[in-house]
């Protein structure tokens, strides 16, 4: 059974496209917790009208409630499941164990900096990139220390193309590279 965490650095574009290739080379379930939140607003679904609360409220969801939902959302993919851009905290973490959905292996991808003036997306805002890359690796260094002591956690650098990102996150589930 593989549970698997994948976390994109801003700007990595084409990491949730590889984690829907990756699950569906692998037969597992891949879940984006951005997109899933996302939905549940615009359903108006039960969980769309707690995280709505605390929007409209100018507050970030709390980590307890975004533990719930996806504690919820994991228990519907029976022990295996591909789950991206979360964990992001130390308590979405905890929370995943707590609620039995430790991942066995975390990759961040890391932006390729050398690449951002080959995207418009990322060249229009080159002047703002080491500060937002900066921020982003300062809140999700507790989330790399605390998976790096159980050894689960995996660090790839942006490759070229999606299907060589596809290629470097099946290389790591499959543990052929370390």
């Amino acid at each position: 059974m593989r549970k698997i965490a994948v976390i994109a650095e801003p700007g990595v574009f084409d990491a949730w496209g590889a984690v829907m290739q990756l699950g569906d080379a692998m037969g597992l379930q891949a879940h984006n917790v951005g997109d899933l939140c996302r939905a549940a607003v615009q359903g108006a679904t039960a969980w769309g009208w707690r995280f709505a609360k605390h929007m409209q409220a100018g507050e970030l969801v709390p980590d307890e409630v975004l533990g719930e939902f996806v504690a919820y959302t994991l228990a519907g993919s029976p022990g295996c499941w591909l789950l991206f851009g979360y964990p992001r905290t130390i308590r979405h973490a905890e929370l995943l164990a707590e609620h039995g959905h430790a991942p066995d292996t975390v990759i961040q991808v890391m932006l390729d900096e050398g690449r951002v003036d080959q995207d418009w997306r990322l060249a229009a805002k080159r002047d703002q990139i080491p500060q937002i890359l900066a921020e982003h690796r300062l809140r999700i260094a507790p989330v790399r220390a605390f998976y790096h002591a159980s050894d689960t956690f995996h660090v790839v650098q942006q490759p070229a193309s999606i299907e060589d990102l596809v290629a470097d996150l099946r290389a790591i589930v499959s543990g052929a590279r370390q």
